[in-house]
């Protein structure tokens, strides 16, 4: 079991350093309105499959919740790119998952770029991309989220799972969550790739079988995004498959990083 441990870096409030020997890194990136404590229980599980999970922590949330949310894409991903991966002396993969995954196939494009123009980003950057619970860039989902009024938002959430409902009743707490929930849900909602981005290395599309915003057959979009190789993975489950199968999805990872 790994020993997790507070850092300095806002960024990654709970790891520092190199990555555990023989373990492959994974920065985790959150879904709309999540915190990186949403992968902190990965954390001391994660060593047995070979890998080593590092949550990000976006401002607005968890343990920067004083400070303000990015609402542009493009912001958010050129604070990561300098301010975080830059550093990064080992090659390393990325997860996302929902708003997470466009974040982390934005920052590894984006890394590609920093890397063909002589601005060094590690010794072999982005290994790997695991894209979760989404729609490749450019699938419009049915209907916009940000726009709508608080209380049809709270329903769309309630329908996709993952939010008890005790929380989302609770008025006090969800007039202080709210805010930051819309402003991601702008930032990915409003976010389109140029044509034709795409990215180098292996890309991972992980799902939940009974996913109402991001089914089977449109994570299968992903493969569209990479010139290296593909794979699809589909968990039992719904929007957020992964907290009822955290292990099988450090196993999955863990075998396609060794692979």
């Amino acid at each position: 079991m790994m020993r997790v441990r507070a850092s300095a870096d806002p960024w990654r409030p709970w790891t520092d350093g190199p990555p555990g020997a023989g373990l492959r890194r994974v920065y985790c990136l959150p879904y709309a309105g999540g915190a990186a404590s949403v992968y902190r229980p990965w954390m001391e599980q994660s060593a047995a499959y070979g890998v080593e999970i590092v949550p990000v922590e976006l401002p607005g949330r968890g343990t920067r919740w004083t400070e303000e949310p990015f609402g542009v894409m493009d912001r958010l991903v050129t604070a990561l790119a300098e301010e975080l991966f830059v550093r990064e002396t080992e090659p390393f993969a990325l997860f996302g998952h929902s708003m997470g995954a466009h974040i982390a196939f934005a920052v590894a494009t984006a890394l590609e770029e920093l890397r063909a123009k002589g601005v060094g980003v590690g010794a072999g950057g982005v290994s790997h991309l695991f894209v979760s619970a989404s729609r490749a860039p450019g699938v419009r989902p049915p209907r916009l989220l940000h726009p709508l009024p608080d209380g049809e938002l709270l329903d769309a959430m309630a329908g996709l799972g993952g939010t008890p409902p005790e929380v989302l009743g609770n008025s006090e707490l969800m007039a202080f969550a709210l805010p930051m929930i819309r402003t991601d849900l702008t930032l990915l909602e409003r976010w389109l790739p140029e044509p034709g981005l795409t990215v180098s290395c292996p890309v991972s599309a992980f799902g939940g079988e009974d996913d109402l915003l991001a089914d089977p057959e449109l994570i299968a979009g992903w493969e569209s995004f990479t010139s290296g190789s593909f794979a699809r993975r589909v968990f039992p489950g719904d929007h957020f498959y992964l907290r009822e199968h955290t292990e099988p999805v450090l196993a999955e990872m863990g075998r396609l990083l060794s692979s």
